[in-house]
């Protein structure tokens, strides 16, 4: 099943779990039952996984995919951030893969969450700060 398909099927549950009509906007039916879209949770769950990679915590094969910022020659602002590694991709597949996903959602990420020590700090500020990416 895809997601719009799973979306769709989601955002019709809200619809008769909360008793709104279908001319209901979505994101209300979200805020009502204060759940997020499967768009939300999955980029949610790419920045927790980059969390545990950056700390060193992360699945070993995750850990042996992505590739750290080299040592930069002079120091910059952003030189500074240890990002991991943006890979460049020529198609479309290769903007689907795991790696390239979740490093562009760490390079999007707020500072405020960037700065987090533990998983369960990040965890609460995703709750309470996450803005979507658009």
């Amino acid at each position: 099943m895809s997601c719009r398909k799973l979306q769709r099927l989601q955002n019709a549950a809200l619809r008769v779990i909360s008793r709104r009509d279908i001319m209901c906007p979505v994101y209300e039916l979200h805020q009502h039952v204060k759940i997020d879209t499967l768009a939300t949770r999955a980029e949610k769950s790419l920045v927790k996984l980059c969390f545990k990679w950056v700390h060193g915590d992360g699945p070993e094969m995750l850990c042996k995919m992505m590739e750290p910022t080299p040592e930069p020659i002079r120091i910059t602002r952003s030189s500074v951030r240890h990002d991991p590694v943006i890979p460049r991709v020529k198609t479309v597949m290769g903007q689907r893969s795991i790696r390239y996903r979740a490093t562009t959602c760490w390079s999007n990420v707020k500072p405020e969450l960037k700065t987090c020590t533990k998983l369960d700090q990040l965890k609460n500020k995703l709750r309470t700060v996450w803005d979507t990416f658009d």
